[in-house]
């Protein structure tokens, strides 16, 4: 599992902030849940710890070894652009919303 987040801002509140959501995405995807229901825990979480005028974009791939597919989901972060090896081809994927 990998994941990708972006916070708005330079400084101490936006390295914190940061940090918040490394430890909550850690904690949400530990726990054997499925991508999206991770994904919805994560925003929940992050919901309630952040303040207005603050907000996360996140990306999570799972990638099974041996495994020829990936999991992702993209939280506001978009767009994104996928390698399709078979095809030597790119495909373009849309950032996916979760919304309280």
């Amino acid at each position: 599992m990998a994941e990708l987040a972006l916070v708005t801002g330079h400084g101490i509140g936006p390295a914190l902030l940061a940090a918040v959501c490394r430890a909550s995405a850690r904690a949400s995807f530990g726990q054997g849940n499925s991508l999206f229901k991770a994904m919805e825990q994560l925003n929940g979480e992050l919901h309630r710890d952040i303040g207005e005028g603050r907000f996360v974009t996140l990306v999570a791939v799972v990638c099974v070894p041996g495994c020829p597919r990936v999991q992702l989901i993209s939280a506001e972060h978009g767009p994104l652009f996928v390698h399709v090896f078979s095809q030597d081809r790119f495909e373009q994927i849309g950032a996916q919303t979760i919304r309280i």
